[in-house]
């Protein structure tokens, strides 16, 4: 079983509020729903049952407000942002090395920067034209 630092925890905290606190929410603006309808009723006080009911509903659109905040905020607990990396490597090349006058071994066409590039820390040319890839090997100076 993999360890998950607490995220399938977090996971079930999150669902048990989302359930709770929209079963609150909806009790609370049912009853106040409720109350401002019996608001009309012949001999009720229909002030008292009216403020009640807005009330009511009042605290039910809080309950939501804070329930959808705790789910976002476990949400992108869980769900954090991938963080875009840039690798930059550097290459020194020894000898004389001009770019201008690169051209490919097979075909002899003139290369640019964009047909460079390194893998697995070995510098590789690729031509454009031919579509040959090959190894840039460089040779000792004594």
């Amino acid at each position: 079983m993999a360890n998950n630092n607490g995220k399938e925890g977090l996971g079930c905290i999150s669902i048990a509020i989302l359930i709770l606190g929209g079963f609150f929410s909806l009790v609370f603006l049912f009853f106040g729903v409720l109350f401002i309808w019996s608001a009309g009723a012949p001999g009720v006080d229909s002030g008292a049952r009216l403020s009640t009911g807005i009330i009511l509903i009042f605290i039910g659109l809080i309950f939501i407000g804070i329930t959808i905040g705790i789910t976002v905020f476990i949400y992108r607990r869980l769900h954090p942002k991938e963080e875009k990396i840039e690798i930059t490597q550097k290459i020194d090349l020894s000898g004389d090395v001009s770019i201008q006058s690169m051209k490919c071994q097979k075909c002899g066409a003139q290369l640019d920067k964009d047909s460079i590039t390194t893998r697995e820390g070995a510098i590789f040319i690729s031509c454009p034209y031919c579509g040959s890839d090959y190894e840039v090997e460089e040779a000792p100076k004594w």
